[in-house]
């Protein structure tokens, strides 16, 4: 076994995979980790998925290093896990000093998972307890209370600056958190090696980037949504969606204002990750620490006239995954890809691939890959795949991914898509009936059902006893009616 190595997860919530600048985005500029996906040593992959595009079951999928379809999607309200078998417990059962900062989404609220430290920001969502950064408002600031003071709560699709300073922002306190993490840690513990894990709870609605953030990037600059020109042109589950929370009401302007705060919060983070690296290069750290970056879903930003996630369009399933692995890393375990890596893949692989690359053992069960033998250029990018299902409100969908193809199931009327990434990046072209791709779509919804029984829990959510995909009925015009006014709000 290797000799360990420090690991340094950051982890966003809601960040589309396309807002990164070195993912080529017109606008948006994130310096800080793009430098890290291009610097030497790092990866970039192009093609990352979150296998269950929404908050709680894909970060459970992190902590098990299971693919969600494994671990059981649907089945983690409540869960309590065996601390052994987590990642944040196996690295410390491994020496590790673990430390946890900011959004996690586990139960129990107050379970440390194995972490020697941990403070938490959960938007408020805890009720009767509140959140450590609430608590640091309260009674080390002016400021306590005042983190809601624009009236925009946890799911509305309303943009406003952030009624905080920058210096008081969730944000800012989760890296000073960290920050201050790294700095006991060389002052005390510097013999051991640490897994630290940087959790930020944005770019998660509500947009609300803080002075000067909210500044950087003009409604009229940012790019408009992927939709039709109708909402009567998108299919079925999206104008439900679409209907129930209002949203087909938003014209392009009122999309481009919350994306354009949308980027500034990403900015804002991009800006926090650059004083994390700093302190690493501050502390002499840098060369012993294996980096990883990514988000545990996307945001449709009114794509498809939709905004959120749970749903395999792009804007909800395409996440950042950026690696970086010290030189003498790369040399122990052979690793000679770096930079942009075009095969699709799961972001379940995140914890097998932390232990391997940090030199540890992922726990029993953790087997959902790893993307080690990618970086050692040991795939086939053409045959390299993934297959997902996700289940939310309005229709169960599934997905396969694979070279430049993408592959859609929704249950909701048995819907079948085909998209070409490379011509069609917005989704707008269904070419699963067209004569020249029939074939390669038949081809597709075959393999899907094959990868998709694979799974424990994939027969029972998606498929049906003989592992076919199912088509349900359209649900009735008054299934769900629409949700009127803001909604989301939390006290704090």
């Amino acid at each position: 076994m290797p000799k360990p190595l420090n690991v340094l997860l950051i982890t966003t919530d809601q960040q589309r995979g396309d807002c990164l600048g070195v993912d080529g985005h017109p606008v948006l500029r994130t310096p800080h980790l793009d430098a890290l996906a291009t610097r030497e040593g790092g990866a970039f992959f192009t093609a990352a998925y979150a296998e269950a595009p929404a908050c709680v079951p894909q970060r459970t999928a992190w902590m098990l290093g299971q693919h969600p379809l494994t671990c059981g999607q649907n089945e983690w309200r409540g869960q309590v896990w065996n601390t052994a078998q987590t990642l944040t417990g196996a690295f410390a059962e491994q020496g590790h000093y673990v430390g946890v900062f900011g959004k996690r989404h586990f139960h129990p609220v107050r379970e440390p998972y194995g972490a020697h430290e941990f403070k938490i920001y959960e938007s408020g969502r805890n009720g009767e307890e509140p959140d450590d950064f609430l608590q640091y408002l309260r009674k080390e600031t002016e400021w306590g209370g005042y983190s809601r003071g624009h009236g925009i709560g946890n799911n509305d699709i309303f943009a406003a600056p952030s009624v905080l300073p920058e210096e008081h922002h969730p944000s800012t306190w989760t890296a000073r958190e960290s920050l201050a993490f790294l700095d006991r840690h060389a002052r005390q513990r510097s013999g051991q090696p640490f897994f630290l894990w940087t959790s930020f709870n944005k770019p998660h609605s509500p947009y609300d980037p803080p002075e000067p953030y909210h500044r950087l990037y003009r409604p009229q600059d940012v790019p408009g949504p992927s939709w039709a020109a109708r909402l009567e042109d998108e299919i079925e589950p999206a104008r439900r969606m679409a209907r129930h929370y209002t949203w087909h009401t938003l014209g392009e302007e009122q999309v481009r204002v919350t994306r354009s705060y949308y980027y500034g919060l990403i900015a804002h983070i991009d800006a926090c990750v650059g004083r994390l690296l700093a302190k690493l290069d501050e502390l002499g750290l840098r060369e012993n620490t294996v980096i990883a970056f990514t988000s545990d879903h996307g945001d449709l930003m009114g794509d498809h006239h939709m905004y959120f996630k749970s749903n395999f369009f792009e804007g909800s399933t395409r996440v950042p995954y950026i690696w970086w692995v010290p030189p003498s890393r790369r040399a122990e375990l052979g690793l000679s890809a770096q930079g942009r890596i075009a095969a699709p893949v799961g972001v379940s692989t995140l914890g097998p691939s932390l232990f391997e690359l940090a030199g540890s053992r992922a726990p029993a069960g953790a087997d959902a890959g790893s993307v080690v033998p990618m970086l050692r250029g040991e795939h086939d990018p053409a045959k390299h795949e993934v297959a997902a299902a996700y289940s939310n409100a309005t229709a169960h969908s599934a997905m396969l991914r694979w070279d430049r193809w993408k592959y859609l199931f929704w249950q909701c009327g048995g819907i079948r898509q085909l998209f070409d990434l490379q011509t069609d990046p917005g989704e707008m072209n269904n070419l699963a009936e067209h004569p020249e791709h029939r074939e390669r779509a038949r081809e597709a919804h075959a393999r899907l059902e094959q990868r998709l029984a694979g799974y424990t829990f994939g027969r029972s959510e998606v498929l049906d006893a003989a592992g076919k995909l199912v088509a349900h009925p359209v649900p009735p015009a008054n299934h769900k009616p629409p949700i009127k006014g803001p909604w989301g709000r939390r006290e704090n």
